[in-house]
């Protein structure tokens, strides 16, 4: 998500390519700044542990 000034990323701290996961009451859940070469596993293993199935 681009804003219209270019400071998503910056404020962010994700690229275009990276994940951000936000609870609904506003915490940032997970963040990872970049493509990674798997991202499923990497959000898959984020949800389990907030989900608290590690």
């Amino acid at each position: 998500m681009r804003g219209p000034y270019g400071d998503w990323a910056r404020l962010s701290e994700v690229s275009d390519a990276g994940a951000l996961l936000v609870r609904p009451d506003r915490f940032v859940a997970f963040r990872h700044a970049s493509a990674a070469p798997d991202a499923t596993a990497l959000l898959t293993d984020a949800l389990r542990r907030i989900l608290g199935h590690a």
